[in-house]
């Protein structure tokens, strides 16, 4: 769950430019039998600028922060010693294409972590061992049906390259529904297939595969 917020923004002929902060929270939730356990807690704040240079196309840069956490006993639940230090702050910088061709956008960019802790297992610090400071993301949502007056058929792949576990890839593969109401937002009901590195950093460095049913608010 998360939000963008915008704070200033100026228009110049076509071109606008915008600034924004934004706050987004990850946890993944596990329910044994008789009571719930919240595993992770990840944090993100970004502040950033957007540029709109065309009707096409939109350019983003800023500074952001994650920390990352275990929570409840989920140490203890998982066999960990304890959990550990992970935390980044960074610069990104991304591009998107907006294309009528394929009912949809493209976007591509990276993050520079000038600041990046993390302890693994207890044994050893990723920053000490001078890990690739880059995160390069790449990915595409294309709506190619319409199934109602504001209903649509869309896939979508956002792929991540992690400097800090060697650019092993992080995937999202993503097909659904999604309808748009008269005030702009959006549900979503979508079929995803996450493989490869696990983006929670408590589980930095180990591998996940999974699939998911999943329904997304957009307010």
């Amino acid at each position: 769950m998360g939000g963008v917020f915008p704070l200033i923004s100026a228009a110049q002929e076509e071109r606008v430019v915008q600034l924004s902060i934004a706050s987004t929270l990850y946890t993944q939730l596990d329910r044994p039998p008789q009571h719930l356990q919240v595993i992770n807690v990840d944090f993100f704040v970004d502040v950033f600028i957007d540029i709109m240079v065309s009707e096409n196309v939109v350019l983003r840069s800023g500074l952001g922060h994650t920390s990352q956490h275990l929570t409840d006993d989920a140490s203890e639940l998982l066999g960990y010693g304890h959990s550990i230090n992970y935390l980044r702050d960074y610069l990104q910088l991304f591009g998107m294409y907006k294309s009528d061709a394929i009912k949809g956008y493209v976007y591509a960019g990276a993050y520079y972590n000038y600041k990046f802790r993390t302890k693994a297992n207890g044994k050893y610090d990723v920053s000490d061992n001078a890990p690739n400071p880059m995160i390069y993301e790449m990915g595409t949502e294309i709506a190619p049906f319409q199934i109602g007056a504001s209903s649509y058929v869309y896939a979508g792949v956002d792929i991540k390259l992690r400097g800090e576990a060697k650019f092993g890839a992080s995937q999202n593969y993503q097909i659904g529904i999604k309808h748009l109401n008269e005030f702009g937002r959006t549900i979503r009901f979508a079929f995803n297939h996450r493989a490869g590195l696990e983006e929670r950093g408590q589980f930095f460095i180990l591998h996940n595969t999974f699939n998911s049913f999943s329904f997304y608010f957009d307010f």
